[in-house]
């Protein structure tokens, strides 16, 4: 991963943190795109394509709610050229909706398959309940291969730039995105940061998405502003009962939910 520094077409990629080479898995660990554009040389663009189709990336997932956007992504021409294919490996020249994004992780935490998502489970009038909306469900990637992936995300959590997502008694894992907003054919200055990732407990697992536009405080990687948010809402599911972080017996577990610390008995 050339120390951090690397020249694609005009521009020079840098990586936040660099080093002389990588495994597959420290490259997401450490959110390398200098090593996703190494990763992406070795596919064909129509192996990126399918991989994004397959993941429902330029659909509607379905959900039960009006005005649903598809998104877009390159075609099999594009992803074919060097630098298309390079930026799509950490995140530029697509279109994807927040909802995409987290159906698509909610598969490396469900065996490799995907649900698509609903609001309403069932309807109710004058004692009568009606079944409405039943999800699909479809096998996105093998489970040892979501296994896999759910194992490098967990590390991300542990080691890595999601470090501060950590909550003891809980498997948390996922994923830190900081992108330039697209503006008049160009990227503007301004930045999207993200975090998309799983809390579970023995029992219970929830996929979670936080998407922060146009940070103005402190820094603008997610590791700062969309990853506390992440920490926050699963603080609220500890709260609310909704999650059970496992016994320690040398001491009460503290989760932070809003501003304030809110301890969580054993």
């Amino acid at each position: 991963t050339y120390n951090g520094s690397y020249k694609l077409g005009t521009r020079t990629i840098r990586d936040t943190h660099p080093a002389k080479q990588m495994s597959g898995e420290e490259i997401i660990i450490h959110s390398s795109n200098i090593g996703m554009i190494k990763i992406s040389e070795r596919l064909e663009g129509q192996a990126i394509y399918d991989g994004l189709m397959n993941f429902g990336m330029s659909q509607k997932t379905g959900i039960d709610l009006p005005y649903e956007q598809s998104g877009n992504i390159p075609s099999i021409k594009s992803l074919n050229n060097k630098i298309y294919k390079a930026t799509i490996s950490y995140g530029y020249g697509a279109q994807m909706t927040f909802l995409q994004m987290l159906n698509a992780y909610t598969v490396f935490n469900n065996g490799g398959v995907m649900i698509s998502p609903r609001l309403v489970e069932n309807l109710e009038n004058n004692g009568k309940t009606y079944t409405v909306n039943e999800s699909e469900t479809r096998q996105v990637i093998s489970k040892p291969t979501a296994d896999v992936i759910k194992g490098i995300l967990i590390k991300t959590v542990e080691s890595g730039t999601g470090r501060k997502g950590r909550v003891a008694g809980l498997q948390i894992g996922g994923k830190t995105g900081t992108a330039r907003i697209a503006k008049g054919g160009g990227y503007s200055s301004a930045y999207n940061s993200s975090f998309f990732g799983f809390a579970n407990d023995a029992d219970t697992s929830y996929t979670i998405g936080v998407l922060v536009r146009e940070p103005k405080r402190g820094s603008y990687y997610a590791a700062q502003n969309a990853l506390p948010i992440f920490k926050r809402a699963v603080g609220i599911l500890i709260e609310e009962g909704y999650l059970k972080p496992a016994a320690d017996a040398n001491a009460t577990q503290k989760v932070e939910i809003k501003d304030e610390a809110v301890e969580i008995k054993d």
